[in-house]
Parts: C-alpha cells; structure tokens; sequence
C-alpha cells in the first residue's frame, strides 16, 4: 500500500522533472528559431557590408572625394538592413565597413536573453587592372595621356608615340575579314596581362571591312593594351604590355600617303572601373578594378 508521503513525494518530483523538461524545451525552440534567426540577420549583415565595400570602392575608384565614398557606402549599408554602420578607408585604395544589427528575441527573452546582435565587416580594394580580357586588336604606344583630351593615333611609325599596331590574339598574321571580326568581337581576345608579349600583325591595310568594324566603335569605350617595346621584325614582331586603357573612339579616317593609305583613329582615354578584370598592374592607367578582400 503506497502512503500518502510517498505519493506527494512523486508528485513533487514529477514537477520538477516537468519544470526541468519545460526549460530545455523553451532553450532548444529558441536555440531553432532566435538562432536561425540570429544566422539569417549575420548572412543579411555580410550581404550589406560586402556591397557597402564595393560601392564605396567604386566611388574611390573614380576619384571621388573621402566625404562621398563614405555616404555612398553607408548608404548602401543602411538599403541592405544594417543599423549601424561604421566605414575607414585604408593605404587609400580600401574601403573597409563594419555593420551591426540588434533584433528582439521570441522564445530565448524566457531564458533572460532579450536581443541578438549580428556583426559583420567588409573591404574592397582598388587596384590598377594588371589582367583583362575584351580588348580590342590593336596596341597603343604607352605614354602620359591627358584623360578626355582627344588623340590621333595612328598606325605607322609604331615606335612613336600616338601610334598604334595592329594585333594577332592567336595565330598566323590575320588578314583583313579576321581582323575586322576581331574588332567587333573583342570577347575573342582572351585575357592577356601586364608583361605579356602579343603578337603584330603587320602589313594589313585599311579595308571597308575593317574601317566599318572601328566605326561601330565610333562613341563607344573599347579596352586597349598599352605596350612600352617592341620586339623582332614582320610577323616575328611582339608587343609588350605594359599596361591597358579605356579609348573612346570619336572618328576614323583612311590618309593616304607615299607609303600607301594609313588609319587614323580619333578618340580619347577615360577612367573606368572594370569588372572581372584583376588587379596588380604596375602602372595606373585609369583603369582599375574593384575587388572584395578578406
């Protein structure tokens, strides 16, 4: 026969037992769903300081000054949910942003945890592009250029500054109809990098189809390799890059002279941030890229 002690005993027990099972209850449902929570606003956090970083490097890129880089990428912090934003610009080429975001909790107040806090940085660095690929066929003489002033380049005398010549991505000499599509196909020039040596292709001449193929350029930015030497003679001659630049082209014209007609292409550099082009160029031609660091 079981007494009454025993049985107020077990009841007991059994509160506590229910007491205990309750809390590990609440802890594992706020363990699921204010710490699914608290991972989703750090995800959320990262998202907005990466693209904070990205957009203030971009505004750095293009010269603007420290007060508008800033802004710029707390504002995009801010568009992306972050609260509080804090922004430093390293060695002048990085943009480095740290967001933060406090959130109520549900299930996890039970426990005395009232908030859950998501911390995250960022950094974006701006390089000169020291590899790129969409070129355009033709290597332009390396040489302190004036940005939105307008040059004749022209392509003879390679050796001269303002000169060009034209190129050979991948094989023998190209004739004319190969260069004309290679002109208005730059995606075919493949990725070329700061200290390569590209082939000429020598001896072409000013074809319609070719002429036509810059034209459709005329107003456009078209991506450049810079070269500073040249190596060999006729179709053994190479370029070396020595950096890239972005040309807007705003005329082409045929001059004829003893030598037989020559090009003459009218246009002007500008700055311009490239995408999916690397950094590590050894000069800064106004060219840059914008990559996210670690």
């Amino acid at each position: 026969m079981i007494s009454k002690h025993h049985e107020e005993r077990d009841s007991g027990q059994a509160l506590v037992i229910f007491a205990l099972s309750l809390i590990a209850l609440i802890g594992f449902v706020a363990l699921v769903i204010d710490g699914g929570r608290a991972y989703a606003n750090r995800i959320k956090m990262q998202t907005a300081a990466d693209a904070a970083a990205v957009a203030g490097a971009i505004k750095l890129a293009d010269g603007a000054p420290t007060p508008v880089v800033v802004s710029t990428a707390e504002q995009y912090a801010k568009d992306n949910g972050a609260v509080d934003v804090q922004i430093t610009i390293e060695n002048d080429n990085i943009v480095h942003v740290r967001t933060s975001l406090n959130s109520p909790t549900f299930f996890a107040a039970a426990l005395g945890v009232n908030k859950v806090h998501a911390t995250a940085e960022g950094a974006a660095k701006v390089e000169a592009v020291g590899a790129v690929g969409n070129l355009l066929p033709m290597a332009v003489y390396d040489q302190e250029f004036e940005y939105g002033e307008t040059y004749e380049l022209f392509n003879e005398k390679m050796e001269a500054p303002g000169a060009f010549g034209w190129l050979d991505w991948d094989g023998p000499p190209s004739p004319p109809p190969e260069l004309a599509y290679r002109i208005l196909h730059p995606e075919t020039s493949g990725v070329w990098h700061v200290g390569d040596w590209v082939r000429a292709a020598p001896g072409l001449r000013p074809t319609p189809c070719v002429i036509n193929a810059l034209r459709e350029w005329i107003g456009k930015e078209a991506l450049v390799p810079l070269y500073d030497s040249i190596t060999g003679m006729g179709c053994f001659t190479r370029y070396h890059i020595s950096s890239f630049a972005a040309f807007v082209i705003t005329d082409v014209e045929v001059h004829c002279g003893c030598g037989g007609p020559r090009f003459r292409v009218y246009g002007y550099f500008v700055r311009k941030v490239i995408e999916g082009a690397s950094g590590g160029g050894t000069e800064d031609r106004g060219l840059r890229t914008v990559t996210l660091v670690q």
